[in-house]
């Protein structure tokens, strides 16, 4: 047992225990005080509710009945005039503020809303509610789900006859709400059908929300009490009081007050009454904490038991964890390596105490001890695997003490990455190809129905003979699915913005490049490059936009087979500025405006350098983007110029 456990012992059969005997039995009596008077205070809330909706009920009503005493109301519900009631009840409701106006004549039909002459029937406030002897009620609207207070009155002619019905009602919602709780300080819900529709508290459900059951029916007027209640993080009491519709329960307003203030109370009482154990408390414990401090500050406050703890757990998550980590210390000696590290480094447990820069060359751990900031998702090649890197310094204050890098293997995202770039392709050279082949069939039809056969033939062999030169030649010439996919999309999409899309018949990718090179790589170097110089041309409003492409293995020997893959992009449209070009491969850097931009080249960039390529970017009259990928030796880690 520990020291400071053992001297806490005494001090609690010394003074504590007495001390939390006689506030358990305080702390009864206050409660129950307390309790009753929450109750009193729930109960006038619930009261002061019903007399608030009951002086908006009657307002209601009387401004329904002053409105239906009105000569020209009356005339034109008589002789069912719907432009002429919309003109008034339109007035009436800008004047007096009101949310909702309608006007039915005698036989139920709706003559007008608000001030609208042609609303759709038959409306929300039909009148047989004033048939049942009800003047005021709750009405729900089936489109919006707005729920409305509504006071509705007979309209009469001079001789006394019911000519039609006018209803004035208010809208119950959020601020309507907050307003009478406000009213009465406690929160208020209105449920419809048992379901929560607008209140100041959480929403919770009624028959689910803890043992709570709501009888189907019972007589008008009758409430329910409910207490502790969960609603969301806190607990409620309330009243709930039915809204009739009818002889049928149609909904009920809950008035609920938070037992957090009940809570808050006793926590005040128990406060005074601990407040004389608690300083007896502190000056026993005081002494106690004195002694250890020093020892508990250098093991982090942590007593062996726990640091035992700590360390197994520590160990089984290295174990349990699939990505590769290691940790190093400030002079960048590694101090920690899990399993999957091993695995992927092929190393043992020998690699401890050396230096990480010996084990993993250009690790990034090293400039994370420099006092650089923490690098997440970075791609570095290992061996000859491709990882994605997370690097995070360790800091105890203003000093860098170590760092820890986490390494992924990116073999299977770049598979999954792979299917999909080709998909993604396909479907956006499908997409361009629809659009225009859908402008030649309008022309050729429109050529058919002029009689012009012989041009519409002429138009249909163009058109196959073009579009299908070019696929021949990404069929014979590409090797990769997915880059001829792209490929294709690019030239659909060229001719939807009308540039001119050169590309170098000499271009191709012989069969087995995709083994040196990944083809979602190569799709993102040529869809960023590409779609850029799109962007570049579309901007800069040239009449001959044109954008090339150049795609070729350079060999440097007839023997020693293909060396790079060169990729040329070019485009006459409105340039880099040479304030530009030191930061275009930085991620986030942009010209252009709207999300996610700023991203393009900066992956283009990474890509290249994992593979010790270089990016070259000339700007002399027409902007062109040379990307040179080595085909042999690759993944070693160069760094792209």
């Amino acid at each position: 047992m520990r020291l400071l456990t053992k001297l806490t012992i005494f001090v609690v059969f010394l003074v504590l225990i007495p001390t939390l005997i006689n506030f358990g039995l305080n702390q009864r009596i206050v409660r129950g005080e307390l309790e009753r008077e929450f109750a009193n205070t729930l109960r006038v809330a619930a009261n002061g509710v019903c007399l608030a909706f009951s002086s908006l009920e009657e307002e209601l009503v009387n401004q329904a009945g002053l409105q239906a005493g009105l000569d020209y109301l009356r005339l034109a519900t008589r002789d069912r005039l719907p432009g002429v009631v919309a003109y008034y009840i339109g007035r009436l409701r800008r004047e007096h503020g009101f949310d909702r106006v309608e006007v039915h004549d005698l036989g139920g039909r709706l003559l007008a809303v608000n001030d609208d002459p042609d609303p759709p029937a038959p409306g929300l406030f039909i009148p047989a509610p004033v048939g049942n002897g009800e003047r005021t009620f709750f009405a729900e609207d089936p489109v919006t789900g707005d729920t409305y207070l509504a006071g509705m009155t007979p309209i009469a002619d001079r001789e006394g006859s019911t000519v039609g019905y006018v209803t004035i009602a208010r809208l119950v919602d959020q601020g309507f709400m907050e307003h009478y709780a406000s009213l009465v300080n406690a929160d208020l819900a209105l449920f419809i059908r048992g379901q929560f529709k607008v209140g100041t508290t959480p929403p919770f459900d009624l028959t689910s929300a803890g043992a709570l059951e709501i009888p189907p029916g019972g007589a008008a007027g009758s409430a329910i009490s409910v207490t502790q209640l969960p609603i969301g993080n806190d607990r409620y009491d309330l009243i709930l009081q039915p809204i009739v519709r009818g002889r049928e329960i149609w909904g009920y307003m809950a008035t609920a007050i938070s037992r957090h203030q009940l809570e808050a109370s006793l926590g005040k009482v128990g406060r005074n009454l601990l407040l004389s154990s608690i300083l007896v408390i502190l000056l026993g414990l005081g002494g106690a904490i004195f002694l250890v401090s020093d020892v508990k500050r250098s093991i982090f406050g942590l007593e062996p038991e726990e640091m035992g703890r700590v360390f197994s757990e520590r160990n089984a998550i290295l174990q349990s964890t699939h990505e590769a980590i290691v940790a190093v210390n400030s002079e960048g000696h590694v101090t920690l390596i899990n399993p999957s590290a091993k695995r992927l480094l092929n190393c043992g447990d020998e690699i401890v105490g050396r230096r990480v820069s010996e084990v993993v060359p250009d690790s990034l751990l090293e400039s994370a001890l420099r006092g650089e900031a923490a690098q997440f998702d970075v791609q570095q090649t290992i061996g000859e695997t491709m990882v994605l890197a997370n690097v995070v310094p360790i800091v105890d204050g203003p000093k860098v003490v170590g760092a820890v890098a986490t390494l992924r293997d990116r073999t299977e995202f770049q598979k999954t990455a792979e299917e999909f770039t080709a998909v993604k392709s396909y479907i956006a050279a499908l997409r361009a190809q629809t659009h225009e082949f859908m402008n030649k069939l309008h022309t050729i039809a429109g050529l058919i129905q002029l009689g012009r056969h012989e041009q519409a033939l002429i138009l249909c062999h163009q058109t196959a003979e073009g579009h299908q030169d070019f696929i021949e030649f990404l069929r014979r010439g590409f090797a990769s699915p997915a880059v001829s996919g792209l490929l294709l999309g690019k030239f659909n999409r060229a001719k939807e913005l009308g540039v001119t899309f050169e590309f170098d018949r000499s271009s191709g990718i012989p069969p087995g490049t995709h083994e040196r090179v990944r083809d979602s790589d190569l799709v993102c170097i040529l869809g960023n490059l590409v779609e850029n110089a799109f962007d570049a041309v579309v901007s800069s409003g040239r009449a001959d936009k044109i954008v090339g492409i150049k795609i070729i293995v350079i060999s440097p020997d007839s023997k020693s087979g293909p060396d790079e893959l060169e990729i040329e992009v070019r485009d006459n449209g409105v340039g880099i500025p040479e304030s530009y070009l030191p930061r275009i491969f930085e991620r986030g850097f942009t010209t252009k405006s709207g999300l996610n931009k700023g991203l393009g080249l900066a992956l283009v960039h990474e890509i290249v350098k994992s593979y010790g390529g270089t990016v070259e970017v000339a700007g002399n009259g027409w902007t062109r983007f040379v990307v040179r990928l080595p085909l042999r030796n690759n993944h070693q880690g160069g760094m792209a110029s």
